[in-house]
This record gives C-alpha cells, sequence and structure tokens, in this order.
C-alpha cells in the first residue's frame, strides 16, 4: 500500500468517525417543522472531506456513516439511511466537484449542492420514503412542496454555513 492510499482510507476513517458522532447527536426544530424532521451536522466531514480528497472520499464518508447508524440505531428499518445517503451525497457531490474549479467559488458550489439535495432528497420521498410508511398518493405532493422542501433548504442552509466557517482550515489540513 502506498502512502497516498494510506493516507486516502486514513482521512475516510477519521472522517466518517466524526460523521457517525455527528449523526448520532441530532435534533428536531419542531418549531418550525414536524418533530419527525431532524437536523445533524454529519453532512459537514462528508462535504469537507469531498472537496479535500475527492468525491469518492466525500461518498465513502456518508456511505459509512449510514451503514454504521442502522447498525446502531436505526428507527426506519434502513429507509430513513438510503434517503439520509442520497440526500447528503447529492448536497456533497456538486460542492467536491466544483469548488474551487474555475470560476467556482464557495458560495454557488453551495447553491448547486442545495439544489441538488432538494431535487434528490424529495424524488426519495416522494417515489419512495412517504409511500413505505403508508402516506396516500394524494397527499405526497402537497407535503413534499409545504414541509420537505423548506425542510430541506433549512437543513442544508445550516449545514453550510457550519462548513463555510469550516471549510478553509480544514482542506488545508486535509491536503497537507
Amino acid at each position: 500500500m502506498n502512502a497516498k492510499s494510506t493516507k486516502f482510507i486514513t482521512t475516510v476513517g477519521i472522517f466518517s468517525a466524526l460523521a457517525i458522532i455527528l449523526y448520532l447527536v441530532d435534533f428536531p426544530v419542531a418549531f418550525l417543522f414536524p418533530a419527525y424532521l431532524k437536523i445533524d451536522f454529519s453532512d459537514v466531514p462528508a462535504i469537507l472531506t469531498g472537496v479535500a480528497a475527492g468525491p469518492l472520499a466525500g461518498v465513502m464518508v456518508q456511505l459509512i456513516k449510514n451503514i454504521v447508524h442502522f447498525l446502531m440505531k436505526s428507527e426506519t428499518g434502513g429507509t430513513g439511511e438510503i434517503a439520509n445517503f442520497i440526500a447528503g451525497s447529492a448536497l456533497m457531490l456538486p460542492i467536491a466537484y466544483f469548488y474551487g474549479k474555475e470560476k467556482f467559488k464557495m458560495i454557488p458550489s453551495f447553491i448547486l449542492g442545495t439544489i441538488s439535495m432538494v431535487i434528490f432528497a424529495n424524488l426519495v420521498n416522494y417515489f419512495v420514503t412517504l409511500p413505505l410508511y403508508g402516506m396516500p398518493k394524494e397527499t405526497l405532493l402537497p407535503t413534499i412542496m409545504t414541509v420537505l422542501v423548506p425542510f430541506n433548504i433549512f437543513k442544508a442552509a445550516i449545514v453550510l454555513v457550519v462548513t463555510g466557517l469550516l471549510m478553509k482550515k480544514t482542506i488545508r489540513f486535509i491536503r497537507k
């Protein structure tokens, strides 16, 4: 194993562990959204890893975090973790790919990530998650548009503010 692959594996491992811990500390924003919708900061390490070590590293952090969460704490039989993996990866991938590229700065990449997350998270909600919970078809779209889209935008904004505050120093540290 060469030094580059050792560093990749170590980076993914360390940031996966951090993401797992952050995923275990979630909280509802009950004054704005239904209590079953919770905010956590577990996407922050995945985004930072994706930007610093490449999109594959960020996806690996998302995957490991969700597998461990499923084994330790799942209350959804795995559907929540699948939805979290898709939403978190959809948020992270555009940021990891575009941040630092020509003319792409932090804010435009964050906006692309948020749009991507909202689209993919709500496609999963519409076709998989909400039907599995028995939500009638006629209430799917109104629920998504009035509750889940605003929640996903709110969650992305909070996660990305924290990510933005940590971005430069953490990326320099990872890339050393």
